[in-house]
């Protein structure tokens, strides 16, 4: 005994003796054999571990190490104590042979005795947490005090004998295994993992729990549960290889998949979920749902819910008969890979067996308004009684011959197939959907009625199809796919895909005539019920649709009517995917369409038109623009017509790259026109709004007032209303000809014209800032007003009678004849007038950002012009009118005419008057009059920046009173002029180098004045301020006394 660490370099015993080493601290042992022979070795390491550093021997050996134990040599003993305080005990080396019984006990921390050699011989006493034990023959456990969640490993070589108390590991794995005998559960085990294996056989006695998986196994011997029950937290492996395997306990709980490789099985869960099989008979009792795997069953099987699903998860092959039985619960067996080789025997709620092979039916029950489908790969066997699956579905499937029916069927879903043909003589009734298959082969009914509340399929192949009893009601979509057929409803028929010959269709209520190819002739009468079809339609016949007064609606855009299409109802729709020509119309509303000519026929439309030709009925275009001009030529894609057609509703006509020509005079389109095409005409008696769109010309023509309904567009539009024209709308075309019986209104959108012209009896309002207008011919009305956002050049006789407003967002040119009694000219750029071109106007005013020329000094232009004013024109002005010319300030202006500090001319035929003070504004001036320029009392008043200048005038003086801005004089000149104050007027004035007149009024400037003007040839001052003449001037002109 050291109270202290104590290091042994050697330690000998002689003569059996005992030895007892006991170290306060660490024990440390020399690294040789200890062996004491039959008496006892006691060594402990009370203050620290204890390791072993070579094959210790002994009667009782006890080693104790504090902190742990390690084993790394053989120990050899008849009784074995191992023991530490909390610490792992754990043998990595060397084995432990014990004759007698041993003890181990860790305390709280783990036990890892698992070197297979081991030999514990009169069992063991384990205390730990965290125990793995292994034995090369036979392992009894006497005792096991396990610590929370930890692992227990016990493995035998031979059998494992446990004792009879509960192991619990928690959250950790479980393991108990007999490699060479049998085992018996001696208490409840619990764990995550569980894994029992015997070689000898198993026998479970007690509750096994797991929150994972359960793994049981013998070597060809027997599995047995002879009490208690399972509950399995996830799979179940069950592997007995040929032994019999009995886990029948009723209360079993396996929550995942079990697998099973065994003899004869016999088993029973809650809730059987089977993964993959390998076994001879097999029964499962479950109380709860049935999931039979997949796999192989050698024998009978035999299987029950407790009113749950009987399922699969993949193919089962079964020997021997199979009697399946599911109460209230339904049977899904419908592996593809299924083969029965014996007899099946169901009773289940809904049922389904599918069998690569054939497939005998012993007997079916299925629940109350329950599906059963039964599907052979060869022939299928019934039995003799009726099949009634109520609501349910019914699916009989014979892949190997001819399908009869002697007895009646009834289900919810009812399909049937023979490969050799069908033949139905008694009542079929299907609450929901019915098909018929055969390859190539007749359907024939000979007895009975089809009563089917869902859709039908019926699919013969080539071969015919008749189902005529006249008690037939097929309340859902009826397919066809046959030879001639014929097909008798009681009540509504909505037919789905057709490929038939030729098809006769009767019945009492509306008719869908569904989608497909009728290669003969379609004869369909509904007898007062709508006529329709879900997609296309190509018909070789002649078609023949009588709705008695109700709608028909053949609208698919892949329609091919080849003969004659006879229409007779209410609201009427029809698409062909070539020519379409119709005849007299007494319908509610038409829309049809054609991929080539369509010819409208002639009559009445009760509601809206809607009319697609050509290239537009391909597209099927749902956007189009109304326009149009001269009458165009009926092409072979384009829209006609054999006589009047009157609308009530809204109209839509597109003949794509096709002309629409729709000129008949007693046309009557009551709601809005909109139409497309190459050309387009359209008359109507009455009033007319239309929107559209022409590559060519486009000409409507309204008795009543025309109306943009949307914008129209054409190379030549002609738009005529009788009582007035109203654009709402873009309207954009290289010529644009617009006439009224009353005015023209726009009132919206853009009008874009290359050439514009027209005529009203009313005011013409075009003032869209977007207006693009390029050219102004002949056009006259009560008031005229237009705007172009582009240069304008009125190329024609332009009269606005009592107004003319034109505005130009470049240049305005004038070359033409224009008129109003009060006329406006406005341009972004300058304003420019032509030679021979004319203005006549009581009032012009106008403004321009460029230079205005409306005749100059080298080209006169004989306007007309009453009065002038409210002319802003910064970049300079030039006018020259026919008549007298009164300048006036207008519309709340400063000056008559505001040149800026540009030059000015003026050049009238008559007087130039000015009205009170009215002021022109300028840089420098040129005047021209063949009458007077001013009064004395109205003077002309300039105010301006240079020269003002009288080019002519024929009743002289001319009178200003011309000054700059400040009040400054300006000089005045003809030629070369005078502008000389009052006060300088007392000596001689009488030369002048000019022989050009000017005449001036000083009021601008504070020295008192007398009017004075220049003549030839000299300076002419009033009477009462004339000198005596001088004769000896040489330029003097003397009147002899």
């Amino acid at each position: 005994i050291d109270g202290d660490n104590l290091s042994l370099a050697a330690l000998t015993s002689t003569g059996n003796g005992s030895v007892a080493v006991t170290a306060g601290g660490t024990l440390s042992l020399p690294s040789q054999a200890i062996a004491v022979g039959n008496s006892n070795l006691t060594l402990a390491s009370n203050g620290g571990a204890l390791s072993t550093a070579a094959a210790l021997g002994g009667n009782n050996v006890a080693l104790f190490g504090r902190d742990g134990l390690t084993l790394g040599h053989t120990v050899t003993a008849n009784t074995l104590a191992l023991r530490s305080t909390n610490a792992a005990i754990v043998q990595n080396a060397g084995a432990l042979d014990v004759v007698g019984t041993s003890t181990v006990d860790a305390g709280s921390a783990s036990v890892a005795l698992n070197n297979g050699s081991n030999r514990f011989g009169a069992g063991i006493r384990l205390t730990g947490t965290g125990i793995t034990v292994a034995d090369r023959g036979d392992l009894t456990i006497n005792a096991l005090n396990a610590g929370a969640n930890g692992t227990i490993a016990l493995t035998a070589g031979g059998a494992l004998n446990l004792s009879a108390q509960n192991l619990d590991t928690g959250t950790a794995d479980l393991a108990l295994i007999a490699n060479g005998g049998s085992m018996s559960t001696g208490g409840d085990l619990r764990g995550r993992n569980v894994t029992l294996s015997a070689r000898d056989g198993l026998t479970i006695g007690h509750t096994i729990t797991t929150t994972g998986a359960l793994s049981l196994s013998s070597n060809n011997t027997a599995i047995t549960q002879t009490a208690a029950a399972l509950d399995v937290g996830t799979t179940t492996t069950v592997n007995a290889g040929s032994g019999n395997v009995t886990l029948n306990t009723a209360g079993n709980t396996f929550n995942g998949v079990v697998n099973l490789t065994a003899g004869d099985v016999q088993i029973a869960g809650n809730a059987l979920s089977f993964g993959t099989l390998s076994t001879n008979a097999l029964t499962a009792n479950s109380s709860g749902a049935l999931n039979l795997g997949n796999g192989v069953v050698r024998g009978a099987l035999n299987g029950t819910s407790g009113n749950a699903a009987i399922t699969q998860s993949g193919g089962l092959s079964v020997g021997g008969a199979s009697s399946l039985n599911a109460g209230s619960g339904d049977i899904a067996l419908t592996d593809a890979n299924n083969d029965f080789v014996g007899a099946v025997a169901l009773t289940g709620n809904a049922i389904a067996v599918q069998d690569r092979n054939d497939l005998s039916i012993a007997a079916v029950r299925s629940g109350a308004n329950a599906a059963i489908s039964l599907v052979a790969g060869g022939d299928l066997n019934l039995p003799a009684s009726q099949i009634d699956t109520g609501t349910g579905a019914l699916t009989l499937t014979a892949n190997g011959g001819t399908l009869r029916t002697a007895g009646a069927l009834r289900g919810g879903t009812v399909q049937l197939t023979g490969a050799n043909g069908i033949a139905l003589s008694n009542t079929l009734t299907a609450g929901n959907a019915l098909r018929l298959n055969s390859t190539n082969a007749a359907i024939t009914q000979t007895g009975g009625a089809l009563l089917v509340a869902g859709d039908t399929t019926v699919d013969a192949g080539s071969g015919a199809i008749t189902l005529e009893a006249a008690g037939n009601d097929f309340q859902g979509l009826l397919t066809l796919s046959g030879g001639a057929s014929s097909v008798r409803d009681a009540n509504v028929l909505t037919l789905g895909t057709l490929n038939t010959g030729n098809l006769q269709v009767r019945n009492s209520g509306a008719l869908n005539l569904g989608v497909g190819l009728v290669n003969g002739d379609l004869d369909a009468a509904s007898n007062g019920g709508a006529v329709t079809q879900s997609g296309a339609l190509t018909v070789t016949g002649s078609t023949r649709i009588n709705s008695s007064g109700a709608a028909i609606a053949l609208t698919d855009a892949d329609n091919d009517f080849q003969a004659a299409v006879s229409l007779s109802g209410g609201a009427a729709s029809v698409r062909d995917r070539n020519a379409l020509v119709l005849g007299n119309l007494e319908v509610d509303a038409l829309d049809v369409a054609s991929g080539a000519g369509l010819d409208l026929g002639q009559g009445r439309v009760g509601g809206a038109l809607v009319a697609r030709s050509g290239s537009a009925a391909t597209a099927q275009a749902n956007t189009i623009v109304a326009q149009a001009i001269a009458v165009p030529a009926a092409t072979a894609a384009g829209i006609t017509q054999q006589g009047a057609l009157t609308v009530a509703g809204n109209s839509v006509l597109d003949a794509g790259t096709g002309a629409i020509v729709l000129d008949a005079a007693g046309n009557d389109f009551q709601g809005t026109v909109q139409a497309r095409g190459s050309s387009i005409a359209i008359v109507d008696r009455n009033d007319l709004a239309a929107t559209a769109q022409a590559s060519d010309a486009l000409r409507l023509q309204a008795g009543g007032q025309l109306t943009t309904a949307g914008a129209l567009s054409a190379n030549a539009i002609a738009l005529r209303g009788g009582t007035g024209v109203v654009l709402g709308h873009d309207v954009e075309g290289a010529s644009v000809a617009l006439s009224s019986g009353g005015a023209i209104t726009q009132n919206a959108g853009n009008l874009r014209a290359g050439q514009l012209g027209g005529n009203a009896a009313g005011a013409v309002t075009l003032t869209g800032s977007g207006n693009a207008i390029d050219a102004l011919g002949n056009f006259s009305a009560q008031g005229l007003d237009l705007v172009s956002n582009r240069s304008l050049l009125v190329s024609g006789r332009v009269d606005g009678g009592p107004s003319l407003r034109l505005r130009s967002g470049g240049e305005l040119q004038l070359s033409g004849q224009l008129s109003g009694a009060t006329s406006w000219l406005q341009a972004a750029a300058g304003i420019r007038q032509r030679a021979g071109s004319s203005i006549t106007a009581g009032l012009l005013s106008g403004s321009a950002g460029g230079a205005v020329v409306l005749g100059d000094a080298a080209g006169f232009v004989d306007n007309r012009v009453v009065r002038l004013g409210d002319f802003v024109a910064s970049n300079g002005f030039s006018f020259t009118n026919g008549g007298d010319l009164l300048l006036v300030l207008a519309n709340g202006s400063s000056y008559s005419v505001d040149a800026g500090n540009s030059a000015m001319f003026l050049s009238v035929r008559g007087n130039l008057f000015q009205d009170g003070r009215a002021p022109l504004r300028n840089g420098t001036g040129t005047f021209a009059a063949t009458g007077q320029i001013g009064t004395q009392q109205n003077p002309i008043y300039v105010i301006g920046t240079g020269t003002q200048t009288v080019a002519a005038i024929g009743a002289p003086p001319a009178y200003f009173n011309a000054t700059t801005v400040d009040g400054s004089l300006l000089d005045l000149a003809g030629g070369s002029g005078f502008n000389v104050p009052a006060s300088a007027f007392a000596g001689r004035a009488q030369s002048s180098a000019s022989r050009t007149v000017a005449f001036v009024d000083l009021s601008a400037s504070g020295t008192p004045y007398r009017a004075f003007g220049l003549v030839r040839p000299g300076l002419r001052l009033p009477d009462d301020q004339q000198p005596a003449c001088d004769a000896g001037d040489p330029d003097a002109v003397c009147n002899p006394e």
